[in-house]
């Protein structure tokens, strides 16, 4: 839902995690209102400071302004080249937190790509969060600000919704029995991209230091574009010969980055210090 100047209080209706480094849950689980999982219920964007919120209960034009939705997304393009990954990470429109680039970890998988997308999302939230309140909240005394208390990470991805958030019916998140089992399946095998996993739970560690609650919104892809077209223009600024842009797959790509409807032209390198894991690495 956009509106202009949303109406805006703190939510203090949300519960906080007793521990608060293990503060993961999926998205919506609070409130009645949302389980309809209709996206013009659930986020509000303040144009104001170009974040988008979590809608209150009941109203499309009332946010928690103590809360931030991140929107991530990863894509890795095999059909067209085996070593090509992007991630774009999305505040809001124009938002200057918003970040995409090209990954080079020399791992290139569409769940690895999903993941970059989900730590780079963190990082840089936690580096938002860090720094304070960013919105004035007419709940508070004049000069001060609302700290962010709710971050919910938007993502189309079920492995990484299942793996951080848990998954329908309260079951708990994989991350939290891999971590007691010593990053171990139950079959005991070593747990796939356990790198990225370990960096997700530091970082799920550093925001509930800052005493921030973080829950997965397992999201469908119509509503997760925005993630989408800034991770997809990196894509689109490749130099293709017209038969590689005639694949099945990127034919499938190009056609719904052509429906994003808000510029991208922020340099694909001009990521976060936040992001130190996604740096540029030289070939060998």
């Amino acid at each position: 839902m956009k509106v202009e100047q949303p109406s805006c209080h703190c939510c203090a209706a949300l519960p906080q995690a007793v521990e608060t480094f293990k503060s993961t849950f999926r998205f919506p689980t609070v409130f009645g209102d949302y389980l309809n999982n209709c996206v013009t219920k659930l986020e509000v964007i303040d144009y104001n400071t170009n974040f988008i919120h979590v809608a209150c209960p009941d109203h499309v034009d009332v946010a928690h302004i103590d809360s931030l939705v991140v929107a991530v997304k990863g894509i890795h393009a095999p059909r067209f080249s085996d070593d090509i990954s992007t991630i774009g990470v999305y505040f809001g429109p124009e938002n200057p937190n918003n970040a995409k680039r090209f990954l080079s970890d020399g791992t290139f998988t569409g769940p690895r790509a999903e993941l970059h997308a989900a730590l780079a999302g963190l990082k840089i939230s936690r580096r938002i969060c860090a720094e304070g309140g960013f919105c004035s909240c007419p709940e508070h005394e004049e000069g001060h600000e609302c700290v962010v208390r709710h971050l919910v990470a938007k993502t189309e991805s079920e492995y990484v919704a299942r793996g951080m958030g848990g998954g329908e019916r309260d079951r708990e998140p994989w991350i939290w029995r891999w971590r007691e089992n010593g990053w171990l399946t139950v079959n005991e095998e070593p747990v796939k991209n356990r790198d990225l996993w370990k960096a997700l739970w530091r970082e799920l560690k550093g925001l509930g230091v800052l005493g921030v609650r973080v829950d997965w919104w397992l999201a469908p892809n119509s509503d997760n574009n925005e993630a989408y077209c800034v991770a997809g223009g990196v894509l689109s600024a490749i130099d293709l010969s017209p038969d590689e842009k005639h694949t099945e797959w990127l034919t499938d790509e190009l056609q719904r980055h052509a429906g994003c409807d808000h510029p991208l032209d922020m340099d694909p390198r001009a990521v976060p210090e936040s992001c130190v894991l996604l740096e540029k690495k030289s070939k060998m």
